[in-house]
């Protein structure tokens, strides 16, 4: 269960006198607040990089997804798709996530989206432990027949959570 943060303790001195000095020192009850709150912040999710890639019209070679100046090795990698145009006969697309854990090359790949309106669309979120530095890689899967061809949507974001 998550903690439950206290609220700030309006009711109470934000400084107080240092006994036998002139000097002001911040008071009990807001160094505790301040310090609960810097530990909470920094145990939240922080998001290390997005790609938002619309109107794509074709398969997406691997491509990377910089994290850069992280020294968490886990995150979590969200993502997006949505078809944004059906094709004039069948189509289907889906989203594969590339990375290395322990020297071993790792891979999710979501479940194909096939149903051919706007209105489909398919997106999760996978935890992962990647090695340093970390090499996080993104790539489709397209197929689409007939006139128009469909054009998908997809938006990815990785999070530094530990």
């Amino acid at each position: 269960m998550a903690e439950v943060f206290a609220p700030l303790p309006v009711r109470d001195e934000v400084v107080t006198a240092e006994p036998g000095t002139n000097r002001q020192l911040m008071s009990k009850p807001f160094i505790d607040w301040l310090t609960k709150m810097t530990l909470r912040v920094d145990q939240t999710p922080q998001q290390v990089h997005a790609v938002s890639l619309p109107d794509q019209e074709a398969a997406i070679p691997t491509s990377s997804l910089p994290i850069t100046n992280q020294s968490s090795s886990l995150f979590r990698v969200s993502y997006y798709l949505r078809i944004t145009r059906k094709a004039g006969g069948s189509s289907k697309v889906a989203v594969t996530i590339n990375w290395v854990d322990g020297g071993e090359n790792c891979s999710v790949t979501g479940p194909e989206v096939t149903a051919n309106t706007p209105a489909s669309s398919q997106g999760d979120a996978v935890v992962i432990h990647v090695d340093q530095p970390p090499i996080v890689t993104y790539s489709t899967t397209y197929t689409s027949s007939g006139d128009p061809t469909m054009q998908y949507r997809l938006d990815i974001i990785a999070e530094a959570i530990g």
